[in-house]
C-alpha cells in the first residue's frame, strides 16, 4: 500500500498535520516535521514507481490518500491562496491520473502515459511543498 494511503487509513492525523503545514506555510511542530517528512517519502515513492520500468503485474499506486490531502488542503485554505489551490488541483489531477491507469489495461503505453504525466504532478508537488513548509 502507497505511504500517502497508508497514512488516511492508519494515521489521518498526520495528514491533517501536513494540510495544515501547507496551507500556514510554516512547520511548528515535531509532530509536524514528521508529517512532511512522511509527505516527502510519499512523493519519493510514487517518483520511483513512475521512473521504473514497465511492469506488467502492476504498481500500487496512490489514489485515496491524495484525494483527503487535497480535501483538507481545500477546506483549511484562505479563498484567496492561489497557491494552496495549485496543491488542491495538481493532488487532484494525481488521483485521476493514478486511477486512470488503473482503471487501463496496463499495457506499457498506458504506463509511458501515465509515468509522464505523474512525474509532472510529482514535481510540482515537490515544489510546492518545498516552497511552503520551509
Amino acid at each position: 500500500m502507497p505511504i500517502i494511503d497508508r497514512l488516511l487509513d492508519q494515521a489521518p492525523e498526520k495528514l491533517h498535520l501536513l494540510a495544515d503545514a501547507l496551507v500556514r506555510r510554516s512547520v511548528r511542530s515535531e509532530r509536524q516535521m514528521a508529517a512532511v517528512a512522511s509527505w516527502r517519502e510519499a512523493l519519493a515513492e510514487l517518483r520511483n514507481a513512475a521512473n521504473a520500468s514497465y511492469n506488467n503485474d502492476g504498481i500500487p499506486i496512490a489514489i485515496e490518500g491524495l484525494r483527503a490531502l487535497a480535501a483538507y488542503v481545500e477546506v483549511g485554505a484562505d479563498v484567496a491562496d492561489t497557491g494552496a489551490a495549485a496543491i488542491v488541483s495538481t493532488l487532484r489531477d494525481l488521483a485521476d491520473q493514478n486511477e486512470g491507469y488503473e482503471h487501463s489495461k496496463r499495457e506499457p503505453d498506458d504506463f509511458k502515459r501515465w509515468s509522464r504525466g505523474a512525474l509532472q504532478r510529482v514535481a510540482e508537488l515537490e515544489a510546492a511543498t518545498e516552497e511552503r513548509t520551509r
